[in-house]
């Protein structure tokens, strides 16, 4: 019920569109903007952390996002495309009239694996923050892992898997992403 009642506040005050089969959790640790869209089967998860999705922020169908640790932000213009996944332990922010393309992993937490006669699942977790600055592109089933920051209008290659920062105006792609071009020089 407090759910169906979150909704429908966000849709008359916010004018944001919930679409069906939108699974919430933790309803007062999320945050809306106004005008926002949230498609069909779509999860906002807030465990232990918030999240703030900001001002015509457009989150495509099974997007899932879930705030087990600190905060994520999405700010204005944000999109999301369908099946992408953003997990924190640590920081996750996006800034405004970014792009986040279908099936885009954002992990804000690695595993730990130092003591052998622990199974790996059972050993603590290391959180990260992940920053991607305005006007970037995250191409289709990019890999974005955590202690990483993504600067301003940069180009992340389909596929890549960035385990490192990349500087504003650049492209990057591969497996680690390398940058292979500067925008700015263009």
């Amino acid at each position: 019920m407090k759910n169906i009642i979150f909704k429908l506040k966000a849709r008359l005050f916010k004018k944001t569109r919930f679409f069906s089969n939108v699974y919430i959790k933790n309803s007062n640790n999320i945050f809306l903007g106004e005008k926002a869209k949230i498609l069909r089967g779509c999860s906002l998860i807030a465990t232990r952390g918030t999240i703030h999705i900001g001002d015509k922020v457009h989150l495509n169908r099974m997007v899932s996002i879930h705030a087990a640790g600190k905060e994520i932000i999405l700010e204005s213009g944000v999109e999301v495309n369908e099946g992408s996944l953003l997990m924190s332990g640590g920081k996750i922010e996006i800034k405004k009239n970014t792009i986040i393309g279908p099936g885009v992993k954002l992990i804000a937490y690695q595993h730990t694996f130092s003591d052998i006669t622990i199974p790996i699942k059972h050993q603590p977790l290391i959180d990260g923050d992940i920053f991607i600055d305005e006007n970037s592109w995250i191409g289709a089933n990019a890999v974005i892992m955590s202690n990483v920051r993504i600067g301003r209008n940069v180009v992340i290659g389909a596929g890549a898997i960035v385990n490192k920062d990349i500087p504003d105006y650049s492209v990057a792609v591969g497996c680690p992403a390398r940058v292979i071009r500067n925008l700015s020089s263009a």
